[in-house]
């Protein structure tokens, strides 16, 4: 078995300085009222610039400080683990944003990887991040938590397909969720298959709220201009 992420990786992103392109974004792990903690980081391009970490907050809560989070940072994106209790709140993020101005992508990370050679979105999430840190493209704040949470998952390839370490696993062997570090492969994820032209990408899904919000709009602008 190997390690998904290298420390050394890690380690030659932190406190990284240059210039950084890139869209400003938002990711999160969404934790309940257990002994997790709810992770948000406002990135610009791969730099990590802003966070937020809390717990024992209930979920309806924690949607409206995504959506006011990434509003303070003039963030154009949400990425959010939309795995089990993560997907009410993603809908409910899309509900209080309420326009196209913000888009907010859900990743469920049980189902089926949008690349053939992962497993799941799990294993397709997480190499992704790995890469970004291999060339050198991240910049990460100095938390010994998340470098230690990122280069926590081994990985072996099963049937032909990269599988990750279950996260129960991951879990026991660190002694805490990672939540810092899916987190913040979110966020490295986005980056590097996002781009800001992707308005359309097949992850979103325009809600009832937002559909309804969108139709008034077209109808004040067609009665406005006839």
């Amino acid at each position: 078995l190997s390690r998904v992420i290298q420390p050394e990786w890690v380690k030659q992103c932190v406190g990284r300085v240059g210039t950084w392109a890139g869209r400003r974004l938002v990711s999160c792990d969404v934790a309940d009222m257990g002994d997790d903690d709810t992770v948000m980081y406002g990135w610009t391009g791969p730099r990590l610039t802003d966070a937020q970490v809390y717990g024992k907050v209930p979920a309806i809560q924690t949607a409206a400080n995504v959506v006011t989070f990434a509003q303070t940072l003039g963030a154009d994106l949400i990425v959010m683990d939309a795995t089990g209790l993560g997907a009410p709140v993603v809908e409910r993020v899309q509900e209080l944003i309420g326009s196209r101005l913000i888009q907010v992508v859900g990743v469920n990370m049980a189902s089926k990887a949008n690349k053939p050679e992962f497993r799941n979105m799990r294993a397709e999430v997480w190499w992704e991040a790995g890469q970004a840190l291999q060339e050198s493209e991240a910049s990460l704040p100095n938390d010994p938590y998340l470098l230690a949470e990122l280069s926590a998952p081994v990985y072996a390839i099963r049937h032909g397909k990269i599988q990750l370490q279950d996260k129960d696993e991951v879990k026991r062997e660190l002694g805490r969720s990672p939540d810092k570090g899916d987190a913040c492969v979110l966020g490295l994820w986005a980056y590097r298959t996002l781009p800001p032209t992707a308005i359309e990408d097949p992850w979103l899904k325009e809600t009832s709220t937002q559909r309804a919000i969108r139709h008034r709009e077209e109808e004040t602008v067609s009665a406005g201009s006839g």
